[in-house]
């Protein structure tokens, strides 16, 4: 920016492109004058009040070209002590589309479909193409969500590669067909996530005894990752280090040990948490009508169990009912069943009567999200247009094996008057290494062929449209890639006669690129079984 070309440009700018000529009162070198020359001769300028500023901004991106074909990187002294790239156990895609399918899904995803198309190399036993890497470890940089599965797929050259990038850092570990101990003591962070996460599956003893261990040596934020790992499988057996997390000099590890205990009924900190809410509880008469009032007045030990005192912003209420809310998201909700003799249903029917409906559902809500039970799963699925419902449903049914979800989700696809909404709660819930059974797949794409889609892709209503685009995209993204020709079918039906064919076609095309880059992915998957 400090070269004669781009101050000319500059005060060109500033004292107006009506005033001088760019081109000729710019100290311009001969190649740019030359590149500008081109330009203009190519595309002439019209004669008109946007000529001058036009060909200022024709000059800015000539200089910008001149300027970086013409850049030397400085030289590096002393140079990198570099080693070789290590040699790869694991091999490349040798198929040209598969490769091309990797490419194209990384390029413009969604993520789902980036996911899943790593977790197809992974159970190949392969690894990301080079020439894919910097690309795939930018992505990775940008959203780690995707860290996870990248590691399995970046080979010992991914590995190198990350250590020669600050932004790859995050990847910068040992190599991935390394054992688990070596992982952990030379890993990146992600890697060592990764390992408490397969112990925590396999041995929830030794994952928790491996993250106690390596608390103090962790950050917050990484304490708090490690701790997230540690809800799956939680049991009574964790109770201890919980508790002494509750004193953590993180605010969000304190929190999260105060929700992980809430979810164990028999827990110390549980029965303290029932004994405050059992205080509010009265009944009328000799077995009559419950009713509850909230606190009076605030308690000094509820911080240390994670009730907050200060009422949040968010809240819409007073200091009694935010102190009422905050209890009850602590309390067990199996607790509120047995305490009360009363289904899920009849819970909130009475929860309903009361003066303080909204501090009891949200919380009991709450609770349920966290604490997941196959009893509330009526209420919930009854309760769908409720946000915390919705949240407290999606977690129950992220706890089910898929096999248990597709019986759900089976139902629903006979029972919802809209089945767009039904198909994008299931892609809300699918993991990047499912995809629906056969049985499922068939089903869906029957009733898609039933069901109004041109209607719905004529609507006037934005809404209404982006509903059903998201719906064929889950679709694509999740069926069995044996259904994936007869949805692409059905969508080329319904587009042949969409009368609003200019403004959805790019929508199709979407869809129908996922479903292609799945069935090219599926050969690797079929290559790799063979």
């Amino acid at each position: 920016m400090n070269s004669p070309v781009w101050q000319g440009l500059m005060q060109q700018a500033l004292v107006g492109t009506q005033r001088m000529d760019a081109l000729d009162d710019a100290q311009w070198p001969s190649a740019v004058q030359a590149l500008m020359r081109d330009a203009n001769a190519t595309l002439p300028l019209a004669d008109d009040a946007h000529a001058g500023s036009i060909k200022v901004l024709r000059a800015a991106g000539a200089a910008a070209l001149w300027q970086r074909a013409g850049h030397v990187p400085a030289a590096i002294d002393p140079p990198l002590a570099l080693s070789a790239a290590p040699d790869d156990v694991q091999t490349m895609p040798s198929d040209e589309a598969v490769i091309r399918a990797l490419n194209a899904a990384l390029r413009d995803g969604p993520e789902s479909l980036i996911r899943q198309s790593w977790h197809v190399l992974a159970r190949a036993g392969m690894r990301l193409p080079q020439q894919t890497l910097p690309t795939a470890l930018d992505a990775g940089a940008r959203n780690s969500a995707l860290r996870a599965d990248l590691l399995g797929v970046l080979g010992a050259c991914g590995l190198w590669l990350a250590q020669l990038n600050p932004a790859w850092k995050y990847a910068a570990g040992t190599d991935q067909q390394a054992d688990a101990e070596q992982l952990w003591s030379e890993g990146s962070f992600e890697q060592r996530v990764a390992v408490l996460r397969s112990e925590r599956e396999s041995d929830p003893r030794a994952a928790r005894e491996r993250f106690e261990a390596a608390i103090k040596e962790l950050n917050a934020k990484e304490r708090l990752a490690m701790l997230e790992v540690l809800s799956a499988k939680l049991s009574m057996d964790d109770e201890p280090l919980l508790e002494r997390l509750l004193t953590d000099r993180s605010g969000d590890v304190k929190q999260l040990a105060a929700e992980l205990l809430s979810t164990l009924p028999e827990s110390a900190h549980s029965q303290r948490v029932i004994a405050w809410i059992t205080l509010l509880l009265k009944r009328d008469g000799d077995g009559g009508n419950w009713t509850i009032e909230p606190p009076e007045k605030e308690n000094a030990d509820w911080p240390r169990d994670g009730i907050a005192i200060k009422v949040n912003g968010f809240f819409k209420g007073g200091e009694r009912a935010w102190w009422l809310y905050q209890l009850v998201r602590m309390t067990p909700p199996a607790w509120w069943l047995a305490h009360l003799g009363m289904t899920p249903e009849a819970l909130f029917v009475w929860a309903g009567k009361t003066e303080w409906k909204r501090s009891l559902w949200d919380g009991l809500l709450e609770a349920a999200a966290r604490a997941p039970s196959r009893e509330w799963l009526g209420l919930l699925t009854s309760m769908q247009e409720n946000r915390l419902a919705l949240q407290s449903l999606n977690s129950l049914l992220t706890a089910m094996p898929l096999s248990e979800r597709e019986a759900y989700w089976s139902t629903r696809v006979k029972a919802a008057p809209r089945l767009v909404i039904v198909l994008i709660r299931i892609g809300e819930l699918m993991e990047p290494g499912e995809q629906l059974s056969p049985q499922l797949s068939a089903q869906i794409v029957a009733a898609l062929s039933q069901q109004a889609l041109a209607a719905d892709s004529a609507s006037a209503n934005w809404s209404v449209r982006h509903d059903m685009s998201q719906a064929l995209a889950s679709a694509a993204l999740w069926l069995d890639p044996a259904a994936l020709p007869e949805l692409l079918a059905v969508i080329d039906k319904v587009s042949s006669a969409d009368a609003n064919q200019n403004n959805i076609d790019e929508q199709w095309q979407h869809v129908r690129r996922i479903a292609d880059i799945r069935q090219t992915l599926a050969r690797a998957s079929v290559a790799a079984s063979s």
